[in-house]
C-alpha cells in the first residue's frame, strides 16, 4: 500500500512529521530574528543627537567577526541508531575565541537526489582551542539514505565578544567529510 504526502501513518508519516515540527521550528526562529534585525537597522539609521531630548541613545553594535582561523566542521561518521541515523560531527576551534551559540540548519539529501530531512542543531558551547565531538540523530532514517549534508546557514552564531553576524559565520565555517558529502 502506498502512503500519501500527507499521511500520518507508519514510520514515513512519523518522519514527515518530525521534518515540517523541525521547519516550523526554523520558521519561528527566523520570524523572531527579523524583527530584532530590523530593529537594529532602524537603530543604525538614526542620527546621533536626534529626537527632542538631545543625544539618542547608542546603538547596540555586534561583536566584531572573529579572526584568526576559523571553525572546522568534519562529518566524521554516520551509524545506525535505534530508529534514526546518528551522525557524528568533529568539531575543532584553533582561534582564541568561544562560541557559547553555534546554531546550523542541516538538511540531509537522499542518494537520487531528493530531500531528506532538515535538523536544527547548537554545537556549542565551543571553548577556544578545542576539538568537541558532537552527535545528533536524523529520526526516522536509515544511514544508507543519507548521501549529502548541507549546512543550509547558520541560524545563531554568538561568541564570548558578543552576537556575531550569521552570515559571516557560515563564511568562516571550514567543512570536511570523512563519510557522506558536506557542503554549504
Amino acid at each position: 500500500m502506498r502512503q500519501g504526502v500527507g499521511s500520518s501513518d507508519g514510520p514515513a508519516g512519523d518522519a514527515l512529521g518530525k521534518v515540517r515540527r523541525a521547519f516550523a521550528a526554523a520558521c519561528l526562529l527566523a520570524s523572531l530574528a527579523a524583527p530584532a534585525r530590523a530593529l537594529a537597522q532602524a537603530g543604525k539609521a538614526a542620527a546621533p543627537g536626534g529626537g527632542a531630548g538631545g543625544t539618542a541613545a547608542p546603538s547596540p553594535q555586534p561583536a566584531p567577526s572573529p579572526s584568526g582561523p576559523g571553525l572546522t566542521l568534519e562529518l566524521n561518521k554516520l551509524e545506525p541508531a535505534e530508529n534514526a541515523c546518528r551522525a557524528s560531527f568533529v568539531l575543532t576551534n584553533p582561534g582564541e575565541i568561544g562560541y557559547d551559540s553555534l546554531k546550523l540548519d542541516l538538511v540531509s539529501f537522499q542518494p537520487d537526489g531528493v530531500i531528506g530531512q532538515r535538523l536544527l542543531v547548537e554545537l556549542a558551547p565551543v571553548p577556544p582551542q578545542k576539538t568537541l565531538v558532537k552527535a545528533f540523530d536524523f529520526e526516522g532514517v536509515g544511514c544508507d539514505s543519507i548521501a549529502r549534508i548541507l549546512v543550509n546557514e547558520v541560524v545563531a552564531c554568538r561568541t564570548d565578544r558578543g552576537e556575531v553576524d550569521p552570515p559571516a559565520c557560515l563564511k568562516r565555517l571550514g567543512l570536511e567529510a570523512l563519510t557522506a558529502r558536506l557542503w554549504k
